[in-house]
């Protein structure tokens, strides 16, 4: 069996992208489909009177006005309540990645759904 068209563009190397949380964005090269990996840490505090939750999500879209309300790839949530008496406080913090294919052209956000707890630590494209 042969090939005989042209050879397919190589993946690129992966690059670390400014980027910041609710704002939409474009690979840095949008004529070609990008793989995303964003880390995000969640840190939440719950006491008797209450919890928080905490939930983040990587959206994407065809436009940049949909990108912070497109089509959630992957998400990440870090719920505390207590519900033992004997708990007077609760802290978590929790790291993740969220990770999703972007078509060429697209654009992406990363947004906070509930909480106030959410830092973005890092974002990373590779064109594919």
């Amino acid at each position: 069996m042969s090939y005989s068209g042209s050879a397919p563009a190589a993946f690129t190397a992966p690059v670390e992208v400014p980027a910041s949380l609710g704002a939409a964005r474009q690979a840095a090269q949008p004529d070609r489909a990008n793989l995303l990996a964003v880390t995000v840490e969640l840190a939440s505090t719950s006491t008797l009177a209450s919890g928080e939750d905490n939930h983040v999500a990587l959206r994407i879209a065809a436009t940049q006005a949909g990108a912070a309300t497109g089509w959630i790839v992957d998400e990440c949530r870090n719920d505390t309540r207590v519900t033992l008496g004997l708990t007077v406080g609760l802290s978590t913090t929790v790291r993740a990645a969220l990770r999703g294919n972007l078509p060429r052209g697209w654009w992406y956000a990363v947004t906070v759904e509930a909480g106030a707890g959410t830092t973005l630590v890092r974002a990373v494209e590779q064109a594919m």
